[in-house]
């Protein structure tokens, strides 16, 4: 694994445990329970202004929730583009047999006073079968956890939801 690829998903592990430490509705599932998502509801849990649900009103109780984080623009090999959020399809499948949903989460690395920090600028909740709708093709990796299929961050949030400067977690 190269070191960018490891310190991303360092960042998405600490995001994660950030991210169900700030929802009070959400706990953190850990990978010895599973590899197929990262926390489910513990209660209804419902839209807000800076991180909204799409196309439901709430989550029920012990819905399972994958969640997934990307930076604004990322490099590509030719330039940069997007960030993308990569969906697991094995995850995938489990979510959308169970009527899951993802968190997903755009993050900015920031240099301040005290050191780099990382903080989330946009979230939204997305029921896992308007994912499916969104996503991109299913593409193998030669990774043990099966095929990806990406998704940009720009097919479920807005470019001002970036620039309002919500921090979420």
């Amino acid at each position: 694994m190269s070191s960018g690829c490891a310190e991303a998903n360092e960042i998405g592990e600490d995001l994660e445990l950030r991210i169900t430490e700030s929802e009070s509705a959400l706990e953190h599932v850990p990978k010895t329970e599973t590899f197929r998502y990262d926390a489910r509801t513990t209660t209804l849990l419902e839209g807000r202004p800076e991180r909204p649900l799409a196309g439901v009103l709430l989550l029920e109780e012990g819905t399972p929730v994958e969640i997934k984080t990307t930076r604004p623009w990322v490099r590509n090999g030719v330039g940069r583009c997007r960030g993308r959020f990569y969906i697991k399809q094995p995850s995938h499948e489990v979510l959308l047999e169970a009527g899951g949903a993802y968190y997903l989460a755009v993050y900015e690395r920031r240099q301040t006073p005290s050191g780099p920090e990382v903080e989330i600028v946009a979230a939204i909740i997305v029921p896992a079968s308007i994912v499916e709708e969104l996503r991109g093709s299913w593409c193998e990796t030669g990774r043990a956890d099966g095929p990806v299929a990406r998704l940009s961050w720009t097919a479920v949030l807005r470019e001002d939801d970036l620039e309002s400067g919500v921090v979420v977690a």
